[in-house]
């Protein structure tokens, strides 16, 4: 069999993001947090599990190629300059924030404003990398458009965050 090993594993990977996202929002609500606190931290647990996801896959893919010797962009040989090294850059810039953002997102869940601080923050240098990168990349648009929603509704649940 040629192609992709587990073909609809990414399916299956985002069913079982949106299940847990959904498993934060009713965990938050049992445990009597505002409906708009709960929406925020399980949004943003469904956003920054899809970005981790996804970087992680791409450092993986290029750590791959560049261990087995093959080149970037169907390149014969691997070869070590500025194109593999802003790759596994830009993976890792974009992997931190994302894991702050995940960290927190359960207490952002709560209500948290200490973890709404920090997951502003977080989004604010997710959007600033990705934005740029949308013209090079289709899925730095997909990210900034779970980013920024993810921030308007961080921004429309700032009132109900407690200290």
């Amino acid at each position: 069999m040629q192609g992709r090993p587990f073909p609809g594993l990414e399916l299956a990977g985002l069913v079982i993001m949106v299940a847990l996202a959904v498993w934060m929002f009713v965990r938050a609500k049992r445990r009597s947090a505002p409906f708009l606190s709960a929406l925020c931290g399980s949004f943003n647990l469904l956003t920054n599990l899809i970005i981790t996801a996804f970087i992680v896959a791409h450092l993986v893919a290029v750590c791959r190629n560049a261990l087995a010797g093959r080149g970037l962009g169907g390149a014969e040989a691997f070869v070590y300059d500025f194109h593999f090294y802003s790759l596994i850059l830009v993976g890792a810039v974009i992997l931190v924030p994302a894991l702050v953002g995940l960290r927190h997102s359960w207490r952002l869940a709560l209500g948290n404003r200490a973890s709404w601080n920090a997951v502003v923050r977080s989004n604010v240098v997710l959007l600033a990398v990705n934005l740029p990168l949308a013209p090079l990349q289709g899925f730095a648009v997909g990210f900034s458009a779970f980013i920024a929603v993810n921030l308007v509704l961080l921004l429309a649940g700032r009132k109900v965050m407690t200290s």
